[in-house]
């Protein structure tokens, strides 16, 4: 999962359940430690949870020098249905200043909190794929003049 900077800038990796981490490997050079030193290309998330039933994982990162002037940042981000986006949640840095994960398809979120979105690998082909109306994926827009492209014998459009 990443934000608008792409992989490598704060983004988010759920490798396995035993390897959860955030990724600074393309931070920018200016990103730095209180000490000056460059952040971990691979954060871990320590005592991180999950909880199937309501799409939600917990964790927490730890700093030590410190980052921004904080030491702690604990996370819970909830997961769409659909697991195209992280749309609930916050990250709480220093348990006082609290950042919200915000939908990143609400056009009332546009300003505030962080939007992070799936990394899914480009298509090989067409097949395996369905194509909607507007410049983001909705899936409630599946099905309103739709055109699905299950295999070379089966396209359609779904209205």
């Amino acid at each position: 999962f990443y934000p608008h900077g792409g992989l490598g800038i704060v983004s988010c990796h759920f490798d396995s359940e035993e390897d959860c981490y955030i990724s600074y490997a393309v931070a920018p050079a200016n990103w730095r430690l209180d000490d000056r030193s460059r952040p971990l290309a691979r954060k871990p998330f320590l005592e991180h949870s999950w909880d199937p039933a309501t799409r939600t994982f917990r964790g927490r990162v730890e700093w030590d020098p410190k980052f921004s002037g904080n030491r702690r940042w604990d996370y819970e981000m909830v997961f769409a249905d659909d697991f195209s986006s992280i749309v609930g949640g916050s990250v709480t840095a220093d348990q006082s200043d609290v950042t919200p994960f915000c939908d990143p398809w609400s056009p009332q979120e546009a300003e505030r909190g962080l939007h992070y979105l799936r990394r899914v690998p480009p298509p090989e082909s067409v097949f395996g794929g369905v194509y909607i109306q507007g410049p983001a994926y909705r899936h409630a827009a599946e099905g309103i003049a739709s055109y699905h492209f299950v295999a070379e014998d089966v396209c359609y459009i779904s209205y």
